[in-house]
Formats: structure tokens, C-alpha cells, sequence
């Protein structure tokens, strides 16, 4: 894995949006620098200029580049008026990890100044050259400690402190690639269920829930498959995440001894509920559900 630092310039927010990389197509080797780049590669995402330089994301190398050229996309609407677009160039795909708070670069490079280095950052504390240039690990590393730092308790990134930068750089790649991987999981679960909740057809997307059906720290090998997965409301996920909730394989749910038809309809969850539209895929997730379910809950 290497590491990477991309200044984003007027079409950050495209980039970001549609989960992809351009440098306009030139002979300078901070634009051809795209071309390095390779799949799984940790690229620290930044947008605008001089001290008000952010960064915002932590970014994951989708796939190798092409290498082929392409043209601009008409999405990427904002001009510079210092300077005409590239009306062509190469694109990567990358995958972004949003940090819940952007870390301002400046206060950042003054910490790192006479410590870490990178081939292109400059004497100025707010200041970076060039487009997309690779970063030493041990540098990258400590440029990743202290953004999770700049994070709220809850967002910051669970690597312990303690460690080299370098190991930090690894342990954090690794975090942030099942970030990555948990938030496209929960884009397809949503997708396959039409974005409506399975159980009820309620469909206000910011209240959906992806929900695992063998759990994540259960079974480290189904995390990622759509399959082990219902989108679910609130309450249905939260009674089913509980065990207190779960289904046949005909879609009929079950209610645990201890949660009556009563306590169920008061948070919202209709006892005759019946999914529709499971697949084999999801059958054998459903077993080991039921099978939780049977030994928490049943009375013997």
C-alpha cells in the first residue's frame, strides 16, 4: 500500500459525489502522478487554498488507473477563472471516507515541520505544491493521528495512539477500507429492497437502516454480503438487531416469549407482519438468525 495527497481543486464536491479522481491530461508530473496510483492505495483528500486548506475525506484507491484518456466530465461545472478547464484527462476511481469534522491543514503542517516530511509540501505551514504526490508512511501516519484527533469522540478512528506512525498509516488503511466496505454493503442491502423497509414499505431514506442479519462481529466472512442483509425502520431493526424480532423463511415474523403482540404494536411492529421478496441468498442468514433467537429468547 502507498500513500497519497491530492489538492482538489473547483470540482472537489463532483469528485467527491461520483467517487472518482481527474487530472487533466499534461506532461507535468504531479498531473501524470495519477497514473501511479494503485488499487487500495490511502489517498488524504483536501480542497481549497493557502491557510484555507482542508482536509475532508480519507480516500481508498477503487482500481487501477486505465491509464486511458477521457474526456471531462459535463458534471464538473465549476471554472476557474484563472484558468481554462482541461477539456480532457485521466480518471481513477476511489471510494471516500467523509470525516465527520474537515481538519484544517495549516495547524497540521506547523506540528509536522522540522519532524516528518514529503518531497512536496513547502516551507509554509499552510501551503502544498503540486496536484497528486505520494506521502512517506511515517508522514502519512502522523498526518492521520492528528486528523482522528480533530474528531469527535465517537467519529474518531479506533487505531490506538501508541503506536509508530507508520503502524498507525497500516492499522488506520485497514479501518477506513471497512468503512468504505460497510457504507457500499449498506448502499446495496438499501438497493435491493427498492429503499423501503422489507417489513413495512416505509421508505424515508434517512431513517432506513441496513441491517445485518448474522451481525458483524459474528461472522467476519458475510459481513459484506448483501444477502446478510434486511432494510429495516427504526423499530423493526432495533427489536430485530435485539432478537426480539426475526423470520421464517417465508417471511412471517416471530416474536420473542418475553416481547408480547402488545409491547410490539406500541414501538410500531405489526406481529402479522410478512416480508416479501426473500431469496435463497438470505435463507441461510435467516437460520442462524433464528437459531440466536431461539436460545436467547424461547422458552425451553
Amino acid at each position: 500500500m502507498n500513500y497519497w495527497w491530492v489538492n482538489q481543486t473547483d470540482n472537489w464536491q463532483d469528485e467527491f459525489r461520483n467517487g472518482y479522481l481527474y487530472a487533466g491530461e499534461s506532461s507535468h508530473a504531479y498531473r501524470k502522478s495519477i497514473l501511479d496510483v494503485r488499487k487500495d492505495d490511502l489517498v488524504i483528500c483536501t480542497h481549497g487554498t493557502g491557510k484555507k486548506r482542508r482536509i475532508y475525506a480519507i480516500g481508498i484507491i477503487a482500481a487501477d488507473p486505465s491509464g486511458k484518456i477521457v474526456p471531462r466530465r459535463e458534471t464538473r461545472a465549476v471554472q476557474s477563472i484563472k484558468k481554462p478547464a482541461w477539456p480532457k484527462g485521466w480518471e481513477v476511481p476511489i471510494d471516500y471516507d467523509e470525516l465527520e469534522h474537515s481538519a484544517p491543514w495549516a495547524p497540521i503542517r506547523h506540528r509536522l515541520q522540522g519532524k516528518f516530511v514529503a518531497k512536496h509540501f513547502t516551507d509554509k505551514s499552510a501551503g502544498v505544491q503540486g496536484y497528486l504526490f505520494p506521502v512517506p508512511p511515517e508522514t502519512a501516519g502522523e498526518i492521520l493521528r492528528l486528523v482522528s484527533r480533530e474528531q469527535p469522540p465517537e467519529a474518531r478512528f479506533a487505531t490506538a495512539e501508541a503506536i509508530s506512525p507508520t503502524v498507525f498509516a497500516t492499522t488506520m488503511a485497514a479501518e477506513v477500507m471497512v468503512r468504505v466496505g460497510h457504507r457500499k454493503w449498506s448502499a446495496d442491502v438499501k438497493a435491493m429492497w427498492g429503499e423501503r423497509c422489507c417489513a413495512t414499505g416505509f421508505n424515508v431514506k434517512p431513517l432506513l437502516r441496513a441491517s445485518h442479519i448474522v451481525s458483524w462481529s459474528e461472522d467476519e466472512y458475510s459481513r459484506l454480503d448483501r444477502y446478510n442483509g434486511l432494510c429495516l425502520s427504526p423499530a423493526y431493526d432495533a427489536a430485530f438487531d435485539a432478537h426480539l424480532i426475526t423470520f421464517k423463511d417465508d417471511g412471517r415474523i416471530l416474536l420473542a416469549d418475553n416481547f408480547s403482540a402488545e409491547s410490539a404494536r406500541q414501538i410500531g411492529i405489526d406481529s402479522a407482519t410478512k416480508i416479501e421478496g426473500l431469496l435463497s441468498g438470505h435463507l441461510k442468514y435467516l437460520e442462524r438468525h433464528r437459531s440466536t433467537f431461539r436460545s436467547k429468547y424461547l422458552k425451553p
